[in-house]
Order: C-alpha cells, then structure tokens, then sequence
C-alpha cells in the first residue's frame, strides 16, 4: 500500500473515531504499510480461538473480544487488512472494507 493511501485511511479513521490519536501519530513520520486481502471467516476462526485462550478482564482479552464482534456482524466475505509499522517502532493492525476505501476496525498489536 502506497504511504500516501494508508495516511490517508487513518487520518478518515481518526476522524471518526475509529483508531486513537497514537494510531494517528503513527503514520505522522515515517512508517511502512501493507494491505491484502483476508477472508472473514478466517479470521473469526483464529479470533475465536485466541478469545478462549486469554484470561477474561485482560486487555488482550478485550480487544479480542471486540474483534470477534465485529467480525460477527461484518456482512462480506472478505476484508483488506492493512498493517502499519512506524519507524519508531509498534505494530498497527486495521481492518478495512475489501476494496480499503475505508477502516472499519483498528487494533494495535504491540
């Protein structure tokens, strides 16, 4: 994914709410970003299982558990994820609409 693209889907995404002002600051330098297409049903699959394997009340487990959420009431089959890593350091994990016009889900990894 070109920086521009992924500057551009996060700063919309911020906008609405939907990743946090670090997500945002992120993409502020410099940083790379790579998109592909995923299937829903894999990831509810892997989600589901990793829910079931953190301790309830965990931050993990939380963030997870929204994820599985999401991904429930997403109608299509596919998504793009879209991962952005800044130079600084950290690991953003977004998930956007299959054609990537817009972030619909965003979770920071580490």
């Amino acid at each position: 994914m070109e920086k521009d693209t992924g500057r551009r889907l996060v700063n919309q995404a911020w906008k609405e709410g939907r990743v946090t002002d670090a997500a945002l600051s992120s993409t502020a330098g410099e940083f790379q970003a790579v998109s592909g297409q995923v299937e829903r049903a894999s990831l509810l699959r892997t989600y589901r299982r990793r829910l079931r394997r953190t301790p309830p009340g965990s931050p993990l487990h939380d963030q997870t558990y929204a994820l599985v959420g999401f991904l429930k009431a997403f109608q299509e089959t596919h998504l793009t994820m879209i991962s952005v890593n800044p130079e600084a350091g950290g690991f953003d994990i977004s998930l956007a609409d299959s054609q990537a016009r817009r972030i619909l889900f965003w979770m920071q990894m580490f």
